[in-house]
């Protein structure tokens, strides 16, 4: 979507928000459509309701389903805070007094309370206040930082974190069964700085932080048609939150596995594990989580399970390719160390969704070409345990990417400093399988571990292509 200037009409007045006085404004008539919706128009004085937040934190932006597109944001100018925090202490004293025209019915101070559902979303986790609105029709955008030449593409001009002034148009009170709320929508953005994060503060351990002992799972969740997942999370009691994972200067690889006959693509990241500290939080994760599915095994199988049960069921974090799979079987030492799979979200509309970042130049990167089938230079991951999937044939336990920065810059070689002992082991990431997968469409959960061994044998062929073409 290309952002296009609009000519402002002349009743437009920007509110200041510290002197915003919702008692001024003016409610019209009732309209209700042929399909039932009901709606009160406002107005302050006769002219538009015209607030801006500044600095917001952009979150998500996503075109629905309806075609309107959508922001959700982070919230850190106060001032629109209170302002808006009036507003909605207003409406409670509003609706006491026109109750009778906007439900039909007489209705008391506690009854509009519990009626009225605010569009201010209070603090929760690691965000303050945060605000979801729609585009308007004659939206505008444009640039305040030279970080972003143009606003054209506003999929790069709102990506996660950028910074931006929000000019909201509140436009009307919305009148639903047993609700009401207020009606507004985002007539310009200026976006006045890129890919920061001054509100957002993640909860990602590093290796440092790891602590054994502290992974935790939620209660077993029963889904439509019999899926089953619970959480993985990391903490002490209360405190305890979804696993996140944060590395920092690691290498990767990037492996693209496509269905036959099919156009949907998926993504996925893969870690060598290395480094002896990486491996040994991975692996103390892994048996962790397999302890409490084993003891508490009544309650997430439904029947008791020994170890042995349990183990073939049970898909490790830790991946190995076919041959060393074959080896462990036989009791011997695999030829190289194990991987961590990544499932990396992508669609056409949004690519990588801002998610994966040129640290050189802190602009997202959504040529998959750049991408797969190289070794890549990660300054900085963070990755979270979406869920554990129960499958018909076994239980997934993966990972999610959330945030990644990669490096391009060439390194500088001493062309003189040749150790001829020194072996490139990266030839065993083409044979590397993907044995774990995770089943995001609950509406397939049945053929979760059919899809999952149909994503190996694609990988497989993939990998093979890419094997070729690098010869």
């Amino acid at each position: 979507m290309a952002s296009k200037s609009v000519k402002q009409p002349s009743n437009v007045r920007i509110t200041d928000t510290k002197k915003f006085n919702p008692k001024t404004i003016s409610f019209g008539p009732v309209i209700t459509t042929d399909k039932g919706s009901k709606w009160v128009n406002t107005e302050d004085s006769g002219k538009k309701i015209l607030l801006v937040a500044k600095n917001c934190n952009s979150i998500t932006f996503k075109l629905e389903e309806s075609g309107k597109y959508n922001l959700y944001m982070g919230l850190n100018d106060k001032d629109f805070i209170e302002a808006f925090k009036r507003y909605d202490e207003s409406l409670i004293e509003s609706g006491v007094k026109n109750s009778k025209d906007w439900f039909n019915d007489e209705m008391n101070e506690n009854e509009c309370k519990d009626m009225y559902k605010s569009k201010l979303s209070l603090p929760k986790g690691n965000y303050g206040y945060s605000i979801s609105c729609n585009l308007s029709k004659e939206f505008y955008c444009k640039s305040k930082t030279a970080d972003l030449p143009d606003t054209k593409d506003l999929f790069v001009a709102l990506q996660k974190n950028n910074i931006l002034d929000v000019c909201f148009n509140f436009t009307k009170i919305n009148l639903g069964v047993g609700k009401y709320s207020i009606g507004f929508e985002i007539t310009q953005i200026n976006v006045i700085g890129i890919g920061s994060s001054t509100q957002y503060k993640s909860n990602a351990i590093t290796v440092e932080e790891f602590l054994p002992g502290k992974i935790t799972l939620s209660e077993k969740e029963i889904l439509d048609k019999g899926a089953k997942k619970c959480k993985v999370l990391y903490g002490e009691g209360e405190s305890s939150k979804p696993l996140r994972l944060k590395f920092e200067n690691i290498k990767a690889r990037m492996f693209l596995n496509k269905q036959p006959g099919e156009e949907k693509e998926s993504y996925s990241l893969s870690i060598r594990l290395s480094d002896p500290q990486i491996r040994k939080m991975i692996e103390t994760i892994n048996e962790e989580i397999f302890k409490i599915l084993l003891e508490k095994s009544k309650d997430y199988y439904d029947a008791k399970k020994t170890s042995k049960q349990l183990r073939p069921i049970v898909k490790s974090l830790l991946s190995y390719n076919k041959a060393d799979q074959d080896k462990i079987k036989k009791g011997e030492k695999p030829s190289y160390e194990p991987s961590l799979w990544i499932k990396i979200y992508h669609s056409e509309a949004k690519g990588f969704d801002g998610k994966i970042i040129n640290s050189d130049d802190n602009k997202p990167i959504n040529n998959t070409e750049e991408l797969v089938g190289k070794d890549l230079n990660i300054t900085s991951l963070e990755i979270y345990s979406k869920h554990i999937w129960f499958g018909p044939k076994g239980t997934s336990i993966n990972f999610t990417l959330n945030d990644c920065k990669i490096s391009f810059d060439v390194p500088n070689y001493d062309m003189d400093n040749i150790d001829e002992d020194d072996n490139d082991d990266n030839d065993d990431n083409d044979k590397e399988l993907i044995i774990c997968s995770d089943i995001e469409d609950e509406d397939k959960a049945v053929n979760s571990d059919e899809d999952e061994d149909e994503e190996v044998k694609i990988a497989s062929k993939t990998l093979s292509k890419l094997k070729i073409n690098q010869k």
